[in-house]
């Protein structure tokens, strides 16, 4: 008949001496004494009681005393990193993981950093760059960020160390297009177009990087090419790395070379495109902070003698970074640097239509060039000038794109572009 029934009276505990028998629920506050209830299953016994003669649903609230205890949920926990990343040395060529281990309450977040900017899309316990790596990644300080609810954490920096490789480009050389330079991507800026029609203009970019202005070839709907316009792209810089200004510019045909020799000898043009019909150009140009020297070279040539041109300034140490056709001509500008006085380069020039581009750019990836100078127009053609270390034929990656340069992978720089055409990247 149950634990409590009429004819086993039970005395009522004391815990209920003040309770209303019409109550709609009961909460029962049980002191769990061995001495007053008499053990464990007397708890029991109690809401079983309240049940059966008071006739009302029990809520049971317990007090732990007398050497007894109630489980609670442990309060939520801040991050502790128990496996901090490790420092990892490498070659030039491999790849490399980070990894981490934390304890945490959930939900954990995990953002890695490199040199103290969060990496786009590193949102993991581990961190794999998706291309291998190259000389400019030497010396990089990793970082993850562990945050829940509580608080967040960043572990100890892992440095990263890649065996010096004979190839170009060094790190800080501004001649090469950014390729190799920043390979876990940088924050693309605001699409700009400079207007240069009858009026000279520049715009200027601190700690920042840059695309070339893309070549107006025809737009998406056929129609004749434009003029006396150039598109441009920005890049925002980490403030961790050296600082450097990133400028776009119109001028003048009657007066650009002029302009350009004004320059500062810590300046290297990347990107010329001139407009013939209406006297005037567009240009892009970038300066370093540091005490550096970049004496520049800046010639007309008939476009068969631009290979011997180019040739010529690879043997004294120069690189073309810059060239557009000029009334029928070639103009072009190479600059050596003064921390690089020593290496020999290699110099390949090719031709191509828009059509042929890909292919051409592809070609003289593969042979290890590094596509430092790309010019041209409708009427012309496309002219490419590659640039490779003396005897370096290892094959540079290569990445042609429909669509804008921000659309390249991360770690591929543009080295040239076509309005409603192809987006030439490398690494």
């Amino acid at each position: 008949m149950g634990l409590y029934s009429a004819k086993t009276p039970h005395k009522l505990p004391s815990v209920f001496s003040h309770l209303p028998t019409s109550s709609a629920s009961l909460i029962v506050s049980v002191q769990a004494e061995s001495t007053s209830l008499g053990g464990p299953h007397n708890i029991e016994d109690v809401m079983t009681f309240a049940r059966v003669f008071l006739g009302v649903p029990v809520l049971l609230s317990a007090i732990a005393c007398g050497g007894r205890s109630n489980s609670t949920s442990p309060p939520p926990q801040a991050p502790i990193i128990t496996t901090q990343p490790a420092s990892q040395s490498v070659a030039v060529g491999q790849t490399v993981t980070f990894s981490v281990v934390a304890n945490a309450t959930n939900p954990v977040a995990y953002q890695w950093n490199w040199n103290g900017s969060p990496i786009v899309g590193a949102t993991n316990t581990s961190f794999t760059p998706t291309s291998a790596t190259i000389p400019a990644d030497n010396g990089s300080v990793f970082t993850v960020s562990v945050t829940n609810s509580v608080g967040s954490l960043t572990s100890n920096g892992a440095i990263l160390t890649v065996s010096p490789a004979p190839r170009s480009p060094k790190i800080g050389d501004l001649r090469f297009k950014d390729v190799d330079a920043f390979p876990f991507g940088l924050i693309p800026g605001e699409y700009s177009t400079i207007i240069a029609n009858g009026i000279a203009t520049s715009y200027t970019f601190h700690q920042a990087s840059g695309t070339p202005v893309n070549l107006y070839w025809q737009d998406p709907q056929g129609q004749p090419p434009y003029s006396s316009a150039w598109d441009f792209i920005p890049f925002m810089l980490p403030t961790s790395l050296p600082g450097r200004d990133f400028y776009c510019g119109g001028d003048f045909n009657s007066i650009l070379d002029a302009d350009l020799a004004a320059l500062p000898t810590n300046t290297v043009v990347t990107s010329i495109d001139i407009d013939n019909t209406n006297g005037v150009c567009g240009l892009t140009w970038v300066s370093t902070s540091q005490l550096q020297h970049y004496p520049c070279l800046r010639q007309t040539v008939q476009l068969s003698a631009l290979q011997a041109a180019a040739t010529q300034a690879g043997t004294q140490g120069q690189v073309v970074t810059a060239v557009s056709f000029l009334s029928g001509q070639v103009y072009f500008l190479a600059y050596s640097w003064d921390e690089d006085p020593g290496t020999i380069y290699e110099a390949l020039v090719a031709t191509a239509t828009k059509d042929t581009l890909a292919a051409e750019a592809s070609s003289l990836s593969s042979a290890g060039f590094i596509i430092t100078a790309m010019g041209g127009n409708f009427t012309d053609g496309l002219v490419l000038v590659g640039t490779r270390v003396k005897g370096d034929t290892m094959a540079r990656p290569i990445s042609v794109i429909s669509g804008r340069p921000w659309d390249l992978s991360r770690g591929y720089a543009t080295v040239g572009w076509i309005y409603g055409g192809p987006v030439i990247g490398q690494q």
